[in-house]
């Protein structure tokens, strides 16, 4: 993978796990100054519909980078679901 594709990839984890854990909106990330958005969603959809599986690939990126204090954060917003 080239470096961009990391960059897209941490990108699209990182705007998700904002509008998951409701630290921004969709609409706030669109404000930002960016040429483009990455996302693992549609964030048009009600938070109580997103996939179970979204949130956990976003858990195991996280794992994987050892920030355990989001994964503890996204494993909260799962098991209230």
């Amino acid at each position: 993978m080239y470096k961009e594709d990391y960059e897209l990839i941490d990108e699209g984890m990182h705007n998700s796990y904002l509008i998951i854990t409701g630290k921004m909106t969709f609409q706030d990330i669109l404000d930002r100054d960016h040429d483009s958005i990455a996302i693992l969603f549609d964030p048009d959809k009600d938070k109580e519909t997103w996939d179970d599986e979204i949130i956990d690939r976003v858990i195991e990126y996280y794992a994987d980078l050892e920030e355990y204090e989001k994964c503890q954060e996204l494993l909260r917003i799962k098991n209230r679901k």
